[in-house]
């Protein structure tokens, strides 16, 4: 676990600039998730600029969303410190600096898939190309990204999971964010020189979404109408991420009105998978079985033809 990769020194302004490895993940994921998309497109009916285009609109939607439900779900604990003169919690104003320091964690998934998709409605209608086509395009990458992020997470001690004592729990290191919620909760002593072992959550997830992408992009191959791919991520990840909530132990307060059964995010998977299922069911009735196969890209949910897609089913 280290959370600074490494520090720059700059001799004539007597300092250094530290890179996160947080963000270096985030970067690789961002470009390994651009190549695998523009390969799977290769030959087929969207460009290499529609790509390279979208990916720049889908990281800038995607980290401004998921840094705005970080700071929804977590907004006690990040604007609210406690005042010992007071005796009670009060608004630091200070804070308001700290919502652009994505390098440091604090990034939902959820928040960012919501930011993405809503970013490629309006690129998909302006670019005039097939949204749901689009999106069985990016799912995969969306997968291997997330499973390159999630290493950013473990090395940033984020996203970390509850106490256990399997043989891969691990420790993280005096100044983790896992080493002062256990001294917080009085689970470890000051003098501690590490948390206690917990579970590696965030390589849990990693993996999970390593083994999604290589579904996805056998799917992809595959797929029979146009939303399958798709669908099939929204139920697999949302499985996935229920399961690895049960573990997780940085859920924080959420959203009190619904964390007395669940976590938020539990929810948000609940609510995924149910609508990956139906996209699923709709987009299979919808589509004619036989336009994607064989084809790079599929063009079902538009009325078969690969000459119909720009201009359709862009919204």
């Amino acid at each position: 676990m280290r959370s600074r990769l490494l520090e720059i020194p700059i001799p004539f302004l007597g300092t250094k600039i530290p890179i996160f490895s947080y963000g270096v993940m985030i970067m690789i994921a961002y470009l390994a998730g651009t190549w695998s998309a523009v390969r799977r497109a290769r030959g087929g009916l969207f460009s290499r600029d529609d790509i390279m285009d979208y990916s720049l609109y889908a990281i800038l939607a995607g980290v401004v969303g998921a840094r705005l439900a970080h700071i929804a779900m977590f907004w006690n604990t990040f604007f609210y410190r406690y005042d010992p003169l007071q005796g009670r919690a009060v608004f630091d104003a200070s804070r308001l600096w700290d919502i652009p320091k994505i390098w440091e964690g604090g990034l939902v998934f959820y928040g960012g898939l919501v930011g993405a998709v809503a970013a490629l409605m309006v690129f998909a209608r302006r670019r005039g190309i097939s949204l749901v086509g689009f999106c069985d395009l990016c799912a995969p990458s969306v997968a291997l990204g997330l499973a390159l992020g999630r290493i950013g997470c473990f090395l940033n001690g984020c996203c970390f999971g509850k106490p256990s004592d399997l043989p891969w729990a691990v420790s993280f290191p005096r100044g983790s964010l896992p080493f002062f919620h256990h001294l917080h909760d009085e689970l470890i002593p000051a003098a501690a020189e590490g948390s206690l072992h917990i579970h590696p959550t965030q390589l849990y997830e990693s993996l999970g979404a390593f083994l999604l992408w290589l579904v996805l992009e056998a799917a992809y191959r595959r797929r029979r109408f146009d939303g399958q791919t798709t669908a099939m991520f929204f139920v697999m990840y949302a499985s996935g991420r229920f399961l690895v909530e049960l573990m997780r132990d940085d859920v924080g307060p959420g959203f009190p009105a619904l964390n007395s059964w669940m976590t938020t995010a539990q929810y948000a998977s609940v609510a995924l998978a149910a609508a990956g299922i139906a996209a699923y069911l709709y987009f299979r009735r919808k589509g004619s079985p036989s336009s994607a196969a064989g084809s790079d890209v599929s063009t079902a949910d538009v009325g078969g033809g690969g000459a119909g897609v720009r201009g359709r089913d862009a919204g």
